[in-house]
């Protein structure tokens, strides 16, 4: 059963297990600005498979890649074309999952071999921290049991999650307790338009006036 440990009282120890957890292939859940979610290393090859297993979800869905800091995102996917590169920084951090294009080099160092595409997260402070300590961003998921409602709640999370993991951080509730909105910004690079793959906390309006205010394309 898994450490519940309340946000509030993080500290470098306690980061330091969490990332020792993570680092040699345990689950982590972890609040976000939107709900709970579901973590693991992704250079950890057998993690996919893990949460896939934890979750009851399908094998070949890909997962989202939560990132510290803008800067991380940005190293991480050296081919992106610069106007998509200060699209990302537009829209990150925030209550959004962006889509962009990535090489089969850096899909396959991201633990996610044979996409041509990626979903990224910058989750705000104060877990910073803790992604300063891994050698590369964590796989996300909501940790939810598929097909059942996302948590707002550490209380909300199912039990089998719970036992899987090593470590729950607890923040209390997570409000406006909406999923992330997920775009999609590989269109732009063709001259289209962002593609709203689900609505979700960040209204479509605020993606699309922010992608505007760039003037990348």
């Amino acid at each position: 059963m898994a450490e519940i440990i309340q946000l509030k009282s993080l500290n470098s120890s306690i980061l330091g297990n969490v990332a020792d957890s993570l680092r040699t292939g345990g689950l982590v859940c972890l609040p976000s600005d939107t709900v709970y979610g579901l973590t693991g290393l992704c250079t950890r090859p057998e993690i996919r498979g893990k949460i896939s297993e934890t979750k009851n979800r399908p094998a070949d869905k890909p997962l989202a890649l939560i990132f510290g800091d803008v800067r991380d995102v940005l190293d991480a996917l050296p081919s992106l074309p610069d106007g998509l590169r200060f699209v990302v920084a537009k829209l990150l951090p925030g209550p959004v999952t962006v889509v962009v294009p990535a090489s089969p080099v850096e899909s396959e160092a991201l633990g996610l071999p044979g996409l041509k595409s990626v979903g990224i997260r910058v989750i705000p402070p104060p877990l910073n921290k803790l992604y300063r300590l891994l050698p590369g961003p964590l796989f996300a998921t909501s940790a939810n049991i598929a097909g059942e409602a996302d948590p707002c709640l550490v209380n909300e999370i199912s039990q089998k999650i719970r036992e899987t993991c090593d470590f729950v951080i607890d923040a209390g509730a997570r409000l406006p307790c909406v999923a992330s909105t997920v775009v999609d910004l590989g269109p732009l690079v063709e001259g289209g338009t962002p593609g709203i793959l689900r609505q979700g906390a960040m209204p479509e309006e605020e993606i699309l006036k922010r992608v505007d205010s760039c003037g990348c394309f």
